[in-house]
């Protein structure tokens, strides 16, 4: 019995593998009270019904908006797009500043477009990419407009 128990332990690798388990256990213990209490027969059915279509929704709509979260991966998109659109500003920013206004603008924006142009097929890496096109874009939107608002004090 024990055995048993480890095997199911280690068998809860991935988040949908714990899922599974969940709906399983929950599906089992109403089961069982279906079976124990006649007078709630209808609901308890309804209800396992209800919960397998819901807990079913619940994993497609994880699985359409964030597949790597069912196999235990975590997006390195999310996790470093910024922060490396950060080093870049940061590295560049004071070659670039040593252009005209306009023309440093500019530069900043073709970096940005040169980024964003990706042929690759894999949509993680076109994703990221572009994170990092419009991460630059903003820190340099954000700078014109402090820029902009410094003036002479009267």
């Amino acid at each position: 019995m024990a055995e048993e128990r480890t095997q199911i332990i280690q068998a809860i690798e991935k988040p949908i593998n714990f899922l599974v388990l969940i709906l399983l256990m929950v599906e089992t213990l109403l089961g069982t009270l279906v079976l124990q209490l006649e007078t709630h027969r209808n609901l308890l059915i309804y209800t396992i019904i209800g919960f397998f279509i819901a807990y079913t929704l619940l994993i497609i709509i994880i699985a359409y908006t964030k597949p790597e979260v069912l196999q235990g991966k975590r997006s390195w998109k999310d996790n470093y797009a910024q922060s490396f659109a950060d080093d870049i500003y940061v590295s560049l920013e004071g070659y670039l500043s040593n252009l005209e206004e306009g023309e440093e603008y500019e530069a900043w924006l073709q970096l940005s477009d040169i980024i964003n142009d990706s042929n690759s097929t894999d949509m993680d890496y076109s994703s990221f990419r572009s994170e990092i096109a419009n991460r630059i874009v903003k820190r340099v939107d954000q700078r014109r407009n402090i820029e902009s608002r410094r003036g002479t004090i009267n």
